[in-house]
């Protein structure tokens, strides 16, 4: 599922989808079945995540379907509200579970709002790299760090290109992002910091290939940053917060990283590194490539008794 759908999904979760795109939307659910996958994924998710941030006062006791939740427009106010499909489109998600039962928690309708912080699809060719992990923020740095064209770049027509690493296992590119202005900028509600990215590998003999996602906020200056970086013991003991997501998958395609961070009070850089490795050593590496990155903030109104 490409990042397009993948952010109409969540617009369409969160309430915020126009009625183009929530038409476009179920046109491709009908057509693809592996959407379709990934909306009952996100469904569940979503559900999932909400009914272990709700407080016992919040959380509902009955249990209630997730196609019922997203399919039936006649509820009352207090319960989710999400926009129906058409009859066509409802009928195939419906019958995805004919074999199995999913339950989830009903909970308080709230609208969460997504302010774009950092979009990069590497379409600037004279971007400026560091050698290594950065020393300052708003650059890339890393293993053999590049922009390229692409004829197959997820977006536009150029991605970033690193690695390999010539004597470690991973290939790394790292970037240091200056969220100082988000901690000036909120009040109330529940605040995630999400990042969304494309990574790829090109060339090597590798089967499979490892790839992870590290976020990690400070309250320091980039340069202090970078010295805590590489300070030793584990990252998430010297960060005011931290997150990491890992995923093996084929060599071949475009892959989708996704991590979430609750936003730290007092934060003001955001350490972004994507790496990738090939899962058995012995093999040959090849070079990775990342693109349609994208980092929100989400924030969640409170839900007051």
């Amino acid at each position: 599922m490409n990042n397009h759908w993948h952010d109409l999904i969540q617009q369409y979760i969160s309430g915020t989808i126009s009625d183009d795109d929530a038409a476009a939307l179920e046109q491709q659910l009908i057509s693809d079945s592996n959407l379709r996958d990934g909306y009952l994924d996100a469904l569940n998710l979503d559900s999932a995540l909400a009914a272990t941030a709700e407080s016992a006062e919040l959380a509902l006791s009955l249990p209630v379907l997730p196609s019922q939740r997203a399919l039936t427009p006649a509820l009352p106010s207090h319960w989710l509200s999400w926009r129906p499909l058409t009859a066509a489109a409802a009928g195939l998600v419906i019958g995805l579970f004919s074999a199995s039962v999913v339950w989830a928690v009903a909970k308080p309708a709230r609208s969460a709002q997504v302010r774009p912080v950092l979009s990069e699809g590497f379409e600037d060719a004279g971007m400026s790299f560091e050698r290594g992990f950065p020393r300052s923020a708003g650059v890339w740095g890393g293993d053999k760090v590049q922009v390229v064209r692409s004829d197959s770049a997820e977006e536009g027509q150029q991605v970033l290109r690193f690695g390999p690493a010539a004597k470690r296992k991973f290939g790394y590119a790292d970037s240091v992002v200056d969220i100082s202005a988000l901690a000036d900028d909120v009040a109330g509600g529940r605040h995630e910091l999400r990042l969304r990215a494309s990574v790829r590998t090109v060339g090597g003999q590798a089967p499979e290939q490892l790839y992870t996602l590290r976020l990690a906020a400070f309250a320091e200056d980039a340069a202090a940053v970078r010295e805590l970086w590489f300070s030793g013991g584990e990252t998430s003991q010297r960060a005011l917060g931290f997150a990491a997501r890992r995923l093996d998958a084929a060599q071949d395609g475009w892959v989708a990283l996704e991590a979430t961070l609750p936003l730290p009070v007092g934060a003001r850089h955001l350490v972004v590194s994507i790496g990738a490795a090939p899962v058995d050593e012995s093999t040959q590496a090849g070079s990775y490539e990342l693109d349609a990155l994208r980092l929100d903030l989400v924030t969640t109104p409170e839900v007051l008794p």
